[in-house]
């Protein structure tokens, strides 16, 4: 009769023992951080308002044809409580934009003489031409933003962004035989910016998994103030853009620590 009680009971003492032998271990455990960097890549199209101004009885005021945007961007993001973050970086933001068909006209090479004096020839393109503008901005941007806490979840954000143009480029689409006309018409084609501010605003959805954080929605920039203006044109729009917009969220500074569970 011993013997039949000693074999089970030497079973649950060495059940128990492997038991609180795992409680007894170290468990790491990662403590979550406020801090954030990021990375953002978007494309859509942009576009820009033509300043008001009048050309032989025509006024040209009105919208360019839209055309492409982009913008890559990496930064910094500060969590504020439970579901809002304070974001800034550096982007590279590109846009351009496409003028409606028209006459082009140039002024020479060549003169003509006239009772009030020497005037230069004007010429004029005897086809309908198009010119494109494509301009590259540096950005610093400063973003409040409010994002869910599920795995699945929304966000929003609203913010500004200082920008600096660091490209600027024309080209000609195509151009027709000149013709000689004594017409004094002119062609400007956006406004010669070189900074500004840009508001910027967008959403969509995020998911998290393990720390990381990825987006997917619509951002949206739009100028408000030129900082520098030309000497040609007083009222000087900005460049807007819509964009579909991906981006990555990596946690930093984690806190790792051993937590003991033994009992």
């Amino acid at each position: 009769m011993k013997k039949r009680i000693y074999f089970p009971s030497l079973l649950i003492a060495l059940c128990l023992s492997q038991v609180l032998s795992a409680q007894g271990d170290n468990v790491d455990v990662v403590k979550p951080s406020k801090w954030e960097m990021y990375m953002k890549l978007g494309t859509g199209i942009s576009n820009e308002k033509r300043p008001q101004y009048s050309t032989t009885q025509v006024n040209y005021e009105g919208w360019y044809e839209p055309r492409i945007s982009a913008s890559i961007g990496a930064g910094i993001s500060r969590s504020i409580g439970s579901n809002f973050r304070l974001s800034t970086g550096i982007n590279y933001d590109y846009y351009s934009i496409k003028s409606t068909p028209r006459y082009l006209t140039s002024v020479g090479p060549g003169y003509y003489t006239t009772s009030t004096g020497v005037l230069p020839v004007i010429s004029t393109d005897d086809k309908l031409s198009q010119l494109e503008r494509h301009r590259g901005y540096l950005s610093i941007p400063i973003i409040f933003e409010y994002y869910g806490e599920r795995t699945w979840a929304p966000y929003f954000k609203l913010g500004v962004i200082f920008s600096h143009r660091v490209y600027d480029r024309h080209k000609s689409v195509y151009v027709g035989t000149r013709q000689e006309s004594y017409s004094n018409a002119t062609t400007i084609l956006a406004a010669h910016t070189f900074s500004g501010l840009f508001g910027t605003f967008g959403g969509g959805v995020q998911y998290k998994k393990n720390h990381r954080t990825f987006t997917f929605g619509l951002t949206g920039n739009a100028g408000i103030v030129a900082f520098r203006k030309s000497t040609y044109i007083s009222n000087i729009p900005l460049p807007n853009s819509l964009q579909i917009e991906v981006g990555v969220h990596q946690e930093l500074f984690g806190k790792r620590r051993k937590k003991s569970t033994s009992l």
